[in-house]
Formats: structure tokens, C-alpha cells, sequence
């Protein structure tokens, strides 16, 4: 699985980048301990994985040589297995996120909420965006809606009516 690529690539990996990895795992280790995560703890585990997958996907964007060591060949062909494993875990990270916030209530219980309540959402929202830019999807697309979401929740007031509006145009746009 995705810990056994971690682990096995991480070794072709500076110390720093190693330790980046090393926190995800340990990031996913608790998650995977607890019966019923709280969406904080879901977001903060993909927040660590999205780390984990942009180190990977700036290691595969170096490429290899023509000449390149059979070897060589096959530690790329884990790196990019690792990568499509990140890209998955990440995707049911957010489903597990979007599950354990309708349990709480989903977007009916946000229409009153304190402005925390949000963030859980908005971090979900930005990291789904990261992953679909590291995926090639619309990066740029992706970046100006992640820093109008990160500009919206630097506002705060979320029940204001203009606020909503926003919301709704990112949603349909």
C-alpha cells in the first residue's frame, strides 16, 4: 500500500524530505487508529499528504536520463506508483471529510455556525484544489480559486449574504 511506496522511496529522499514523510505517516497512523475522526483530523492528515505528494511530483519532474540504470527505471516506477496511491488516499480522505461533516450536520448547520466551523470546509475545498492542480487539471484554474477561498476565509463574517454569494459563484463557476 501507499505506507510500504512511502517507505520504500523515502530512502532516495534528502533527510528533510524524509521527515516530511515521516509526518504524514505518523499523521496517518492516528487517523487510522481512532474509530470516528474529527473532520480537523482528516484535513490535517491531507494537509500532510499533499506535502507528501508535491515532494513526489517535484522528483518525478526532474526526469531520468536515456541511459538511465535499470535500476534507476524502477525506483521512478515506485515513485510514480507512490504518487497515484497519494492521489487516491487523498481522494478518500476528502470523501471521509465530506462523510464525518454530514454527520454533523453538512451545510445546514454552518448557516449559524461560528466562522471556525468553516474551516474544516474551506481546508477540504483548498486541498481537493491542490491535488486536482499537482494532477495537471487547470493549475492555474485551481490556484486563482484557492486564493479566493484563502481571501474569503481571511474575511471571516461566512452568514453575511455577499459571502454566500461568493460561495455559491465558486461552487457553480
Amino acid at each position: 500500500g501507499l505506507t510500504d511506496l512511502l517507505n520504500a522511496v523515502k530512502g532516495a529522499m534528502s533527510s528533510e524530505d524524509r521527515q516530511v514523510i515521516d509526518f504524514f505517516l505518523g499523521q496517518k497512523a492516528a487517523l487510522d487508529s481512532k474509530q470516528n475522526p474529527s473532520p480537523e483530523d482528516l484535513v490535517a492528515t491531507c494537509h500532510a499528504l499533499t506535502s507528501v505528494r508535491a515532494l513526489i511530483m517535484a522528483g518525478l519532474n526532474s526526469g531520468l536520463r536515456n541511459d538511465a540504470p535499470d535500476a534507476a527505471l524502477a525506483m521512478r516506477q515506485r515513485w510514480r506508483l507512490a504518487e497515484v496511491k497519494a492521489e487516491d488516499y487523498a481522494f478518500v480522505l476528502l470523501s471521509r471529510l465530506d462523510n464525518a461533516l454530514e454527520q454533523q450536520g453538512g451545510g445546514g448547520a454552518l448557516l449559524n455556525a461560528h466562522d471556525l466551523a468553516w474551516a474544516p470546509v474551506l481546508g477540504g475545498l483548498v486541498l481537493g484544489l491542490r491535488h486536482l492542480g499537482l494532477g495537471g487539471l487547470a493549475p492555474a484554474e485551481a490556484m486563482a480559486i484557492e486564493a479566493e477561498l484563502t481571501s474569503w476565509q481571511k474575511e471571516g463574517n461566512f452568514r453575511e449574504r455577499d459571502n454566500a454569494l461568493r460561495c455559491a459563484h465558486l461552487h457553480a463557476g
